[in-house]
This record gives C-alpha cells, sequence and structure tokens, in this order.
C-alpha cells in the first residue's frame, strides 16, 4: 500500500508538470503555509553556492536573503529534512527507503535531473536546489533573483524568479465519496475524481460523529494510496479503529505539489459497529395551532445510541410530493413547523437515519390547517429588478392596512420559498425590499413572491412570482494550461476546455500586444465554449503577448491567462553591462563596457524617483562613456543605457544605475 501510495503521487506529481517552470533552471516562487518556497535550480550546489536575493514591487533593488548549498554528509542532509519537515507538516514526511536513495544521488549527481522524493519541498530543501523565505510577509508582491556562485565566489549565473502575482490559482479537483467497508478493527474509505487538477497529496482529517473537531490522520499506523480505474483516480485511507466501539466523520483535502491545502470536502461517516436495528417510532402526532401558522409535530421511540438523526417529510398529498424541510438529533421529541399556506392539507412522516444512513420510515400522519380567519388578499404588481450586489423587489398594497409585508426566496422551482426579509411596513402605497444576501450568486436565477401579514399574524396567499438574476459580478475561472507552438510566423494558441467550470460559457476573447503596444482584441469566433484554440499570423518579428480570457451569458469576463512568444527575426542587441555612474564635479558620469559587433550607436535614458525614464541623448557606437552636466544638487537621478544595432533596431533597456549629486 505504501509503495502503491509513493508510485501514484509520482504520477500526480508529474501531472502538474512538476510545479516548476518549463525551464528547469528558472527559478520559481510560490507561496507557502510558512512563507515563500523558491526552487533555484537544478544544479546541486556542490562546492558552489546558490545566493538569493528578494524584492517587493515597489522596491528598485534587491536586498539579500541568504545562501543555499548542497548538504556535505548525510547527517547534514537528514538535520536538514528535520528542520523544514516542520513548516510542510500537510505533507508526509520522507520514508528511511526515500531518505537512503536521496543520499546517494546527492552524493553521485550533479543535477536534479532524476532525483525523486515523495515531498518535493523537503527534497529540494535538503539538497541545497531550493530556499525557504520565512520572512516573507503575506498579500506581499515579492519577486526573486538567484545567483549561482563557484567555489571562488565567481558568478556562473543570475537569474529572477517569477513576481508572485503572476502565478496562476491553485485548480483544485472536485472530490467525491466512493465506498467503505469495515474490516477486522479496520475501516476503509475511498474517495474519487474525474480529475486531479493540481492535487500531489491527498490528507483525511477525521472527528467523533457530531462534534466538528477534526484532526489529520497521520503516523506509521495509517495507510494512504491512490490508483486509477475507468478515467477516475480513486483515492484510499486505511484507518485501524481497534475494537472499542466509535462512530466518526471523515473529509478529504487535496494538497499542491508544495504543500498548500485545499478545503475539506466529500464527508462521509463510518464506524467499527455494525450497523444497529433501528426502533418503530410511537405516538407520531401532528397538531395544528390555529394561530401563527404553526404546526407541532411530535413522536417517541427508543434505542437512540447509534442512530444518525431524523429527516422530517411534509407534502400537500398523501401518495407523493414529499420534500424534506429539517433534519434534527435524534435527542429530539418535537419540532413546530410554520407552514405557508392557510386552508390546506399537510401530511408529515419521520425518516430515521440509522449509522450507516440507511433510512427507515415512520408512519404517516395528517393535519389541516385553517387559521383563526380567512387570509388576507395577496400584494400585487410585484416586480424584481437587479441592483449592483443583489436584487431589488418592489410591488403594491392595494390599500391594504395590517401589519406589514414579508418577502420570501427559493432558487429551485421544485423548492419551497423561504422568508428572506423582516416585517415591512409602511404608510406608502408602494413598497420595496432589496435583497444582498451572500447566498445569492451572480449568473443563478431566483424567484420571489411577497405576502400580506394581518393584524392577528394571518399571511396572505402569496403574490405572483417574479424571476430575476442578481447584478453580482461572476468570477470566472480563467482558461488553464495555455500553451503556444510557433512556426515561422504563425502562432497557434491552445487551452483546456472551460465547459467544465462554468455551464454558462459563451467562450473566448483572444488579446494580444507587442513591447510597445497596448492590448488589442483579436477578431475570433469565440461564440464556441468548445473551440479552445486560435491560430494567428504575424508579419513583424518580436516578441508578442497573448492574452485569453473566459466570459458567459450574463457579460461576465474572466482575468487573462498570458503567454508570451518570440518571432525570429533580427535579434536585438544586449544592453552594456557593468555600468557605473558616479558624480564628477556638479556632473554625472557615466561609463560602460565596450560592446562588440555591428552597432550603430547607444540612447542614454534617465528618470527621478517614481517617473519614467526619458531618452537625453544618443550617442556615437565608439563611445564608452558619457557626462550628463543637466543635473541638479541633491537630486537622485537613475540611468538607463540601450544599444542601436546598424539598421537603428533598439534593443532592451540595461539595469538602472543610480547616482545622487550632492
Amino acid at each position: 500500500m505504501k509503495r502503491l501510495s509513493t508510485i501514484l503521487i509520482l504520477i500526480f506529481t508529474m501531472s502538474i508538470g512538476l510545479a516548476y517552470s518549463q525551464n528547469d533552471d528558472m527559478p520559481v516562487a510560490k507561496p507557502v503555509t510558512e512563507g515563500v518556497f523558491i526552487f533555484l535550480g537544478k544544479t546541486i550546489p556542490k562546492g558552489m553556492k546558490y545566493q538569493v536575493e528578494r524584492k517587493s514591487r515597489n522596491d528598485r533593488s534587491y536586498e539579500n536573503l541568504g545562501t543555499a548549498t548542497a548538504p556535505g554528509s548525510r547527517d547534514e542532509m537528514l538535520k536538514r529534512v528535520a528542520e523544514y519537515q516542520k513548516y510542510f507538516k500537510t505533507i508526509d514526511p520522507p520514508k528511511a527507503d526515500e531518505l537512503d536513495k536521496l543520499w546517494n544521488y546527492i552524493d553521485k549527481y550533479l543535477t536534479t535531473d532524476s532525483m525523486f522524493v515523495s515531498n518535493l519541498p523537503v527534497m529540494h530543501l535538503a539538497a541545497g536546489t531550493a530556499f525557504l523565505d520565512r520572512t516573507a510577509e503575506k498579500n506581499n508582491d515579492y519577486q526573486y533573483r538567484v545567483t549561482l556562485l563557484s567555489a571562488a565566489s565567481k558568478q556562473v549565473y543570475q537569474r529572477e524568479s517569477n513576481r508572485i502575482s503572476a502565478l496562476r490559482p491553485v485548480q483544485w479537483p472536485k472530490i467525491e465519496f466512493a465506498e467503505k467497508e469495515f474490516v477486522n478493527g479496520k475501516i476503509s474509505i475511498t474517495w474519487k475524481t474525474a480529475n486531479p487538477a493540481d492535487m500531489a497529496h491527498f490528507n483525511v482529517y477525521r472527528s467523533v460523529f457530531g462534534r466538528d473537531d477534526f484532526k489529520k490522520l497521520d503516523g506509521p499506523n495509517i495507510d494512504k494510496g491512490v490508483y486509477m480505474k475507468e478515467d477516475q483516480y480513486y483515492m484510499l485511507c486505511i484507518d485501524p479503529l481497534g475494537n472499542n466501539p466509535a462512530m466518526y466523520e471523515y473529509e478529504i483535502v487535496p494538497v499542491d505539489a508544495y504543500g498548500n491545502e485545499g478545503t475539506r470536502q466529500a464527508n462521509m461517516s463510518g464506524s467499527n459497529i455494525e450497523d444497529y436495528y433501528v426502533p418503530p417510532v410511537t405516538s407520531l402526532k401532528a397538531v395544528s395551532d390555529a394561530a401563527n401558522h404553526q404546526i407541532i409535530l411530535s413522536w417517541s421511540f427508543e434505542g437512540k445510541e447509534y442512530l444518525n438523526g431524523i429527516d422530517i417529510m411534509r407534502s400537500n398529498n398523501f401518495d407523493d410530493g414529499y420534500v424534506r424541510i429539517a433534519t434534527i438529533p435524534v435527542s429530539e421529541t418535537s419540532y413546530t413547523d410554520i407552514v405557508p399556506e392557510t386552508g390546506e392539507n399537510y401530511y408529515y412522516y419521520l425518516q430515521i437515519l440509522s449509522e450507516s444512513r440507511v433510512i427507515s420510515p415512520s408512519a404517516k400522519v395528517f393535519v389541516a390547517y385553517t387559521g383563526a380567519d380567512m387570509a388576507v388578499d395577496a400584494p400585487s404588481d410585484i416586480d424584481a429588478v437587479p441592483l449592483a450586489g443583489g436584487v431589488n423587489i418592489h410591488w403594491k398594497s392595494g390599500g391594504y392596512q395590517g401589519k406589514g409585508f414579508m418577502v420570501f426566496r427559493r432558487s429551485n422551482p421544485g423548492e419551497e420559498f423561504r422568508q428572506v426579509s423582516h416585517l415591512i411596513n409602511g404608510n406608502t402605497n408602494l413598497f420595496s425590499y432589496t435583497d444582498t444576501s451572500r447566498i445569492l450568486r451572480g449568473g443563478e436565477v431566483y424567484q420571489y413572491v411577497v405576502r400580506a401579514i394581518s393584524n392577528d399574524d394571518k399571511n396572505s396567499a402569496s403574490s405572483d412570482t417574479v424571476s430575476v438574476s442578481p447584478g453580482i459580478k461572476v468570477h470566472l475561472t480563467p482558461p488553464v494550461h495555455l500553451t503556444a507552438d510557433v512556426d515561422d510566423k504563425s502562432v497557434s494558441l491552445l487551452w483546456d476546455y472551460m465547459n467544465r467550470w462554468d455551464n454558462n460559457l459563451v467562450g473566448y476573447k483572444i488579446w494580444r500586444k507587442n513591447e510597445t503596444n497596448q492590448w488589442q482584441l483579436l477578431d475570433n469566433d469565440s461564440f464556441q465554449p468548445a473551440k479552445n484554440f486560435f491560430d494567428d499570423t504575424l508579419t513583424s518579428p518580436g516578441v508578442y503577448t497573448y492574452g485569453v480570457a473566459s466570459w458567459d451569458s450574463f457579460g461576465n469576463e474572466s482575468e487573462k491567462s498570458v503567454i508570451t512568444v518570440t518571432i525570429e527575426g533580427v535579434q536585438p542587441v544586449a544592453p552594456p553591462a557593468a555600468i557605473k555612474a558616479f558624480q564628477s564635479g556638479d556632473a554625472a558620469f557615466l561609463s560602460w563596457g565596450q560592446i562588440i559587433g555591428n552597432i550603430s550607436g547607444f540612447k542614454i535614458y534617465r528618470s527621478v524617483a517614481g517617473g519614467n525614464p526619458e531618452a537625453i541623448r544618443t550617442i556615437p557606437k565608439d563611445a564608452d562613456s558619457y557626462t550628463d552636466n543637466n543635473v541638479e544638487r541633491g537630486k537622485l537621478y537613475f540611468y538607463q543605457i540601450s544599444v542601436l544595432d546598424e539598421n537603428q533596431n533598439e534593443g532592451p533597456l540595461s539595469e538602472n544605475v543610480p547616482v545622487r549629486i550632492k
């Protein structure tokens, strides 16, 4: 079982591309529970070291955080594993055989190409190919710079990570309970999902039934595994409960490769007790109080210890149409029902739920509710309109003078209306109510009715029913797994079908921009939610960025998923390296290394704090310095340099170099 678990966690991990970028040596920064995890590169730094620096979005320069090196011995590696495992408690710790294989690999090889332990963050931190920034503040948009230094402290390479905000949101799977089995003091529970998405591991939480005190199941006696069958992923957990009778609830939590947990879901109950006999319900009664729309149910039965609850069912017909109006604990022996209509017959029965949720129905009882007198007239001219954040319902009283009105809502024509407003009164003929409940969801259709309340607390019949969709913006999921294929000057985009994310999906919108232009909406046949591709033909070389967004039938639009491609042509000349800037008299003096190649000159850019760089001078190709005399004392200036090729094509700007004129 444990071998099966390891193998299939590897399958999950491979399915999300090892959670790293397409270039194995590009640093990747990912927020985790205890800070930010930075993958530094695939080179195991033996006799070398990674230097890690950080800056936030508003910082101009990087600050040094620390270094990472390869472990010098097996004991040092084990010490690192013990240190870092406490920060990744949501992922099971590496087992002894995994640690043996990890040290043998680190000791023998120079890169992480085939290195694997099921706990990926701890594996890389132990090998010196990752860094954990525990000083990072939550919700701060950091970027990291990683420099690989040789034994002589010379730079091998220097690269920047992604900004944290550039990462797409984690996609969690929808998991369902599949089956359970109790054998020899152990309970075996299986869940399933059609698509694991970004799940690399899973955890199981357990609570004594009804206490809502869930704790993670872990330890050497807990077996977990994953397998596939008929295009479904199955997750199995075996809990050795022992022989003490008890009943428990279980929930499963998906975990990504970095140890971030999703939400608990797929609740189920299980125990090491047999399904006990469900006792019969006796003395079931239903009594109308002829006021306040109340019907009081009462009953009794014995042997409640291992029962799971009581469902109360109601209908206006004896034979069919029953709906569950409440589920209550088995300790209750009465329930008061508030019925919606006067002058109706109501039929009730109870469903007793056993420990394994086997349903045992009671006999049915009948009661008629007539009220103390006739109901008042229903409100008229009801209408509903969407508002930002909710719905406004308005109606006329028709001259009725009573206590007031109440508004009722339902989300499905098969459901009963439920009261959503307080008592609404006033002296005008036109009334209104604004529903801004957090239950409302954009893109859903809701139905409303209004009832008048008499001075003796009687409900009128319902008004006409109105339907409306609230004016709440829906946050659609951006298209996931966006890829691009470049062939000469043709670009083909491909992404996942998003129909399963949103039933109201209309299609996709495609944008494009180059290095200098703003986003441009491209013509495409977007009224096809199943068309998850787009082909574009470009006429000029350069770097292009594409954005793809989902949009639905209500006009809601997701954020863009973006990807950048390069159309080969004339390669821009890189900016000069080793730029230096310092004060020379009352001027700023710049110098740089010589550029070898077919160039025609340099452009000098200058900016001040918070400003954009402006070109101040173009100078000849044989220059290697520049003096800026147009400066003021006490000011801080930033300089950047670009190179013009022989066709006057300008390359990218260099890094900012600051100088303060004193």
